[in-house]
Order: C-alpha cells, then structure tokens, then sequence
C-alpha cells in the first residue's frame, strides 16, 4: 500500500530568516491584528489615551513562540478556560522600534490588512 500523505517535521534552525519573516508576516495576515483603541483618561488633556497593540491568538503557541522570539517583545498568556494562547504587545515603544519595523520589511498583502497596517503606522506617528 502506498502513503498518501506523511508529514515530515522541519526544523526552523535550518530556514532563512527572510523565509522565517516571510512565513510570519502571512500567518499574522490571516491571524493577527493591528489594533488601536481609546482609554478614558481623565487626567490626560483630552480626556483619552490612545492605545496601540499587536495581538495574534491560537491554540498551539508554537508560531507565537516564533513571533516573540523574531520580534524580541511582547507576551504570551494563556487563557485558561480553553487554552487558547494569545502574543500580545502593548509597550508604545515596541511597536514603534519592532513591530512597525518588521511589518514593513516583511508586509502583509491582502488590501484590508495593508489599509489595517498602513492606518496602525499613521497613528503611531502621532502618539
């Protein structure tokens, strides 16, 4: 009998660090998020903190092992009630020296995530 299908485990010592960039920046297309939200802030001058994040959620933590060890930043929780695993980084300043950084050497492609990405940017240039 002939083996349709086998599945050979491949070690990331032995990729590229673009083919590594590239995988990543397209499982965070599908996946990730670039997000900003408001704070209510009443000791700020406008009464609002905007907030910059960068999140990617699965149930197996291996690609989140790889984003947290390729991007130097962020956290990996846990979420007990179902296990699933979620990278998240919140520091201002990580997002502007790594995470805008390597989004744009290894970019997203599809339009909404490119629009998604290139609003993230435009507003991290202004907080």
């Amino acid at each position: 009998m002939v083996k349709m299908c086998s599945v050979r485990k491949i070690s990331r010592k032995g990729l590229k660090s673009t083919e590594v960039g590239y995988f990543l920046a397209g499982f965070v297309e599908g996946e990730g998020s670039f997000n900003v939200s408001l704070h209510r802030k009443d000791d700020y001058k406008l009464g609002w903190q905007v907030v910059l994040s960068f999140n990617v959620s699965q149930k197996d933590r291996t690609i989140l092992d790889m984003l947290k060890d390729k991007l130097k930043c962020g956290i990996i929780k846990t979420r007990r009630r179902d296990d699933l695993h979620s990278f998240d980084v919140t520091k201002a300043a990580d997002i502007v020296e790594k995470v805008i950084p390597y989004f744009s050497k290894y970019p997203v492609m599809s339009r909404s995530k490119v629009v998604n990405f290139e609003i993230f940017c435009s507003i991290a240039e202004l907080v």
